[in-house]
């Protein structure tokens, strides 16, 4: 008999160091309690029934907001725009602006274009997306055309135009 228990101890120890036994994982809960109700002997427990997930807020496409995602429709995914985006920044007077105020993120478009590079798309702070389409041309970089925007590829840099004038620029 003492051998079966032996054994039966073996068996377990081995199957422990080889990781068979399921591990299991707990939830943590903030409980807040009352100072008042402490006093008097008598805390009241107050547990959040809903409490918020944090990179639980996709949009309509999937993309989660949180980790900087956003949905392109030229590309049909969703993206992180300041790592596969073209940067730009805005022009003052005809003059790249990058002192430190405007050179944060808060004031960065990106321009993102289709796989084909018939389609582009810019994003501004603060602003829906503008699509642009291609226009007809001999160069294999050219103009994309959105209302009265336009992209422009002029000396190795992307520019975008408003009413022809320059606001923004690739840096």
């Amino acid at each position: 008999m003492p051998s079966i228990l032996f054994a039966t101890l073996i068996i377990s120890i081995f199957n422990y160091g080889c990781g068979t036994f399921q591990t299991t994982s707990k939830t943590t809960r903030v409980i807040t309690v009352d100072e008042a109700d402490v006093a008097m002997g008598e805390p009241e427990i107050n547990v959040p029934t809903d409490p918020t997930i944090v990179g639980n807020d996709r949009d309509v496409h999937g993309c989660i907001r949180s980790a900087g995602y956003t949905w392109s429709q030229v590309q049909g995914r969703c993206l992180q725009l300041f790592n596969e985006g073209i940067k730009l920044l805005p022009v003052e007077n005809g003059i790249l602006n990058t002192s430190e105020t405007q050179s944060n993120a808060v004031f960065q478009s990106f321009i993102i274009f289709s796989s084909d590079s018939l389609r582009a798309e810019l994003f501004m702070p603060n602003k829906e997306p503008l699509l642009f389409h291609k226009t007809a041309s001999n160069s294999i970089l050219g103009t994309w055309i959105s209302n009265n925007y336009k992209i422009e590829y002029e000396n190795n840099l992307f520019i975008i135009k408003q009413n022809m004038d320059i606001i923004l620029k690739q840096y």
